[in-house]
């Protein structure tokens, strides 16, 4: 769920990777529950919207044609969404950028691989992550530890805006690790200790998996 305030009105959006018909009525009921306790002077303007989010599935860039002769597909028509955030703006510029330069070349057919070499592995990488990111426990940590830590910060801010995507941010992490510790060491106390430590043993081992899955060639 988030909430983005703008100069003349506010937008207020919930998404789920399991809507269907007989959860859809929840799913709102939680949204407008959220409006009338934060921000209790929009509830009379409410104007509720839906849509499909077609987020990136590793099967469907197998399987899912998107280019032939004469058509193809970018940005989100392509599923080239973020399934972590569900950003696709990114995406469809980028995949633009690449089929413009195909049809200049005459070379269409190299228009998904190259899709998939410039920014596939990080699609791939954020769905092997999906679940372990929405862990309540996983959340809990990186609050407490970007509280306590200037270079978590750092690392949050730079995979919002995207100067650090999925494939790299590990890296990052393990380079700022002893930053890191120390903050959190010196600057937290006993209180979040214990939760952070509690909330990285529920997470151990099961949810670490997904960031050790095969890479795409």
């Amino acid at each position: 769920l988030w909430a983005f305030p703008r100069i003349n009105n506010l937008a207020v959006g919930i998404v789920s990777n399991y809507c269907r018909k007989t959860n859809v009525k929840d799913i709102k009921k939680r949204l407008v529950h959220f409006i009338e306790r934060y921000y209790p002077e929009q509830t009379p303007k409410i104007s509720v919207q839906g849509a499909y989010t077609p987020l990136f599935c590793a099967d469907d860039s197998k399987n899912v044609r998107i280019c032939d002769k004469n058509w193809a597909l970018i940005g989100d028509a392509a599923t080239f969404v973020d399934p972590v955030s569900g950003e696709g703006i990114y995406y469809a510029i980028y995949s633009a950028e690449i089929l413009s330069q195909c049809i200049v070349e005459n070379e269409l057919a190299l228009y998904p691989p190259l899709c998939m070499k410039h920014f596939g592995e990080n699609l791939v990488k954020a769905l092997q992550g999906l679940t372990y990111f929405y862990q309540p426990e996983f959340i809990e940590v990186m609050i407490q530890m970007a509280k306590e830590s200037l270079s978590v910060r750092r690392i949050i801010s730079d995979m919002m805006t995207g100067s650090l995507d999925y494939v790299s941010w590990k890296g990052a992490l393990r380079k700022g690790l002893h930053t890191i510790m120390r903050d959190f060491i010196f600057n937290a106390d006993l209180a979040s200790k214990h939760e952070v430590i509690t909330n990285l043993f529920k997470l151990f081992p099961r949810h670490y998996r997904p960031f050790f899955g095969n890479k795409i060639s």
